[in-house]
């Protein structure tokens, strides 16, 4: 499936896993001659949950319907 594609389903943003990609971090499991990638969305899956939890606690892989997280007015600034 798509960047975009895969993003959506791991409610992750394609340009952070454009990043990821780009650093090595993640691999795609094809890359278009174009240099499009296309990624199998379980092994992206089990990609992201192994990234150091600088990079995955931002952006945890969550279910779609799984409201994201925010900050409350008391949180500290990060």
């Amino acid at each position: 499936m798509t960047t975009g594609e895969a993003a959506t389903r791991l409610a992750l943003s394609p340009r952070a896993l454009h990043r990821w990609a780009r650093a090595g971090l993640v691999t795609p499991a094809f890359r278009e001659p174009d240099g499009r990638d296309l990624w199998d969305v379980e092994d992206l899956r089990d990609q992201v949950t192994a990234l150091p939890a600088r990079f995955s606690a931002a952006t945890a892989v969550r279910d779609p319907g799984t409201p994201v997280p925010r900050p409350g007015p008391d949180a500290p600034a990060g």
